[in-house]
């Protein structure tokens, strides 16, 4: 996940840096690292003042895991919260393909 802007150039634009690529090329070069999957969030005021009542933290991996279906969400280590956070979690694994309700809990973990 990126932002657009990067939230220093909306927060404090008098001490941003002066951007060294153009949204489009960051998307090029990042995709150029083995990335096939990006989401590009757009950075503003109102953005900024959402509350951290709704918060996803845990590993990119498992977020990947979750969303490409290849994990249930009762299986990965991601903590979340917020009504709008769980509700949306819950229908992540939609994205890879037709709306489906995932794997069952436990059919496909894996334990390191």
């Amino acid at each position: 996940m990126t932002f657009e802007p990067h939230p220093i150039q909306v927060l404090y634009p008098d001490k941003a840096p002066k951007r060294i690529s153009t949204p489009e090329r960051k998307i090029e070069q990042i995709g150029k690292c083995g990335i096939d999957l990006l989401f590009t969030v757009r950075f503003d005021r109102e953005f900024a003042s959402l509350s951290a009542d709704n918060f996803v933290r845990g590993s990119a991996e498992d977020f990947c895991l979750l969303v490409t279906q290849r994990r249930h969400l009762d299986d990965i280590g991601l903590q979340y919260g917020g009504d709008a956070v769980a509700q949306w979690l819950s229908m992540a694994q939609c994205f890879a393909g037709p709306p489906a309700n995932g794997p069952a809990a436990g059919v496909r973990r894996v334990v390191y």
